[in-house]
């Protein structure tokens, strides 16, 4: 299955761009599907970069960083 970049939505006004640049995003909550996402976050979009990761046990969250 391939990928394009979509328009991204703003809520200042409605205006329209594309992101060309990194984004980074966090995921919330390290349990065993977490993985799944942060694979899927790599492998499927290149302009994506995960920069935090959170979970109410601190060692989970470690393990998936």
């Amino acid at each position: 299955m391939a990928f394009k970049r979509l328009p991204v939505f703003l809520r200042d006004g409605g205006s329209m761009v594309t992101c060309n640049e990194p984004v980074g995003i966090g995921i919330i909550g390290a349990g065993y599907i977490s993985s799944i996402y942060l694979q899927n976050c790599i492998a499927m979009f290149d302009n994506l970069r995960v920069v935090g990761i959170s979970d109410l046990e601190m060692d989970r969250a470690r393990s998936q960083a």
